[in-house]
Parts: C-alpha cells; sequence; structure tokens
C-alpha cells in the first residue's frame, strides 16, 4: 500500500506518532477513508462499513467528518432513527404480551381457576 494517498490531516497526524511494526492500523485508517470518500468496494466493505465503528469509534468519526460530514451525519441520523424504531417495537411488543395475559388471566377466572 502506498502511504502518499493517505487523504485525510487525522491519518496524516496519526502516521507521524505510529512506528511500521503498526502499519496495519494505518492500513485499516486508509481503508475507512476509501470507504468515506466512495473509493471502496466489494465483498469485505460490507464488514468494514459495520465492524470498524465499533473497532476503531474514534479514528471513524474524525475520518468521516473530515472527508464525508455530510454522508456521515445522515449515516447517524438514520441509527437514532432505527434505534427509536426498534425502541418502539419492543414497547408494542410487550404490551401485546401485557394484554395476552390479561386475557389469559380473565379467561383462567371465568373457568373457575384460583388465582
Amino acid at each position: 500500500m502506498s502511504y502518499k494517498h493517505i487523504k485525510s490531516e487525522f491519518v496524516k497526524s496519526i502516521i507521524k506518532k505510529t512506528k511500521w511494526k503498526d502499519s496495519l492500523y494505518i492500513d485499516d485508517l486508509m481503508s475507512i477513508e476509501q470507504l468515506a470518500l466512495g473509493e471502496r468496494f466489494g465483498n469485505m466493505t460490507s464488514y468494514m462499513y459495520w465492524g470498524w465503528p465499533r473497532k476503531y469509534k474514534k479514528e471513524w468519526e474524525a475520518i468521516w467528518m473530515e472527508l464525508n460530514p455530510k454522508q456521515y451525519k445522515e449515516s447517524q441520523e438514520y441509527k437514532k432513527a432505527e434505534k427509536e424504531r426498534e425502541r418502539k417495537e419492543r414497547e408494542h411488543l410487550k404490551r401485546e404480551e401485557r394484554l395476552e395475559l390479561e386475557k389469559a388471566q380473565v379467561s383462567w377466572k371465568k373457568m373457575g381457576g384460583l388465582r
């Protein structure tokens, strides 16, 4: 990999503090740059897009905010909306389960069952 193709100031600053034995870390950051710029495609792209934000949280955010802030913000808004949708779905399921339990208890009582 050619390190002269580093695009972000963030990664340029990191490479200055990184030893050669840790060059794979810089390679990963350069791949994040390529993702942010839409230059990286293929089977591994999905893994990188979903796995690396957890592995490189600070770096992921810094690179995306520098190279593609609009898409980063849109992605964050989507994730936030998705979490809210999932929360509402869980609440809805809990409510349905509670109603089913109440119906079952009423039916139990009607059939003469004990509390």
